[in-house]
């Protein structure tokens, strides 16, 4: 996180995936694991946990994401994983889609985010 002053706030989500606690989740389900991987940065991007860190932004959650890089194991997925990326992620969102490996085998998708929020 980097805090801009008292104006905003800059949050870096790094490369978020279907998982919840340590265990991936939904496998070989590229659209139930893009909608976790979108929940969890959701989640990561709440007011309570930005209290956490003394941040308390005006507004939160992912209308607040900027840009995000979209990591997809299989090309013949991207167009799933855009549709839903598009559908829950502000349309002036600056989006990049990757073919790539995944942080873990038997996962498909991995997002990062990049989130301004004002103060």
């Amino acid at each position: 996180m980097a805090i801009l002053g008292a104006a905003e706030a800059m949050i870096f989500v790094s490369g978020t995936a279907s998982i919840i606690g340590a265990k991936s989740v939904y496998l070989a389900d590229i659209e139930r694991q893009t909608r976790q991987t979108i929940d969890n940065i959701s989640l990561l991007l709440c007011a309570r946990l930005l209290s956490d860190y003394d941040c308390y932004p005006t507004r939160t959650g992912l209308e607040c994401v900027v840009c995000y890089t979209v990591y997809v194991k299989h090309r013949d997925d991207f167009a799933v994983v855009q549709s839903i990326c598009e559908s829950l992620l502000p349309a002036r969102a600056i989006a990049t889609y990757v073919e790539a490996d995944i942080c873990r085998n038997e996962l498909l998708v991995e997002i990062e985010a990049t989130a301004v929020m004002p103060g």
